[in-house]
């Protein structure tokens, strides 16, 4: 059964409505936040914005946040983003399509404890990513500030976004800096042109889809054949 949605908190909003459009060149970005429960509500409320034009993953990869187990359907099983790359478990059980919500996807946690030290250097992540890059769909992976190994893992992909009072090394790999508040939200930190390195990967990712002839605009790829291209890769 189709997962419902339920929608963030309003005051995410002017931060969308900032942030959303930096994402037109990037198919696979991070998000962290100074509490997960926020970078759970940015991401729902960018996926929102972005489903319009292609489809959205958002995989939790902190553990059990509440705003993303909220759209788990009741009869979906432990099973999570975890579970894949320690397990193999397969993508087609983990990923749950949003119900009233077209082009959204959710990839719960799965039972942790998640030891970043070792699962953010799987090479499936970068393959996962690859695999999305190449259909133009865009997906979202919520990290805790504190994971072992972070810089390294945003390198190979598009960016991450900071929310709040988060200590980040690599200034280079920012999209962007949201401030929340209890009322409202704003962008206080935007990069201003493309990432120089980072916009490789979008001129590649553009190549991919010129040759697919991928009509984004049109509904783009369904997150199944995401699936699919991503299982001939593993």
């Amino acid at each position: 059964m189709p997962a419902d949605a339920s929608s963030p908190p309003r005051r995410w909003n002017d931060a969308v409505r900032e942030v959303a459009p930096l994402l037109q060149d990037r198919t696979c970005v991070v998000i962290v936040a100074e509490d997960d429960v926020d970078a759970a509500h940015l991401a729902i409320a960018l996926a929102r914005a972005q489903s319009h034009i292609r489809r959205v993953a958002i995989v939790d990869a902190v553990g059990e946040l509440a705003p993303v187990q909220k759209l788990v359907p009741n009869d979906a099983g432990r099973h999570g983003v975890i579970d894949h790359f320690l397990h193999g478990v397969s993508l087609r059980k983990i990923a749950h399509p949003l119900k009233r919500e077209h082009g959204i996807f959710v990839i719960p946690s799965g039972a942790g404890p998640f030891e970043y030290e070792t699962l953010l250097r799987r090479e499936r992540w970068r393959r996962l990513s690859m695999a999305f890059r190449s259909e133009g769909a865009l997906l979202c992976i919520l990290l805790p500030a504190g994971a072992a190994g972070l810089p390294s893992f945003v390198e190979d992909t598009d960016g991450v976004i900071l929310v709040d009072n988060v200590t980040y090394p690599e200034p280079r790999h920012v999209i962007a800096a949201v401030r929340s508040t209890d009322r409202e939200s704003d962008v206080s930190m935007v990069t201003p042109t493309p990432r120089s390195q980072m916009a490789t990967l979008a001129s590649s990712a553009r190549k991919a889809l010129s040759r697919r002839g991928v009509a984004i605009a049109a509904g783009g790829v369904a997150l199944a054949a995401v699936v699919v291209a991503v299982l001939v890769l593993l």
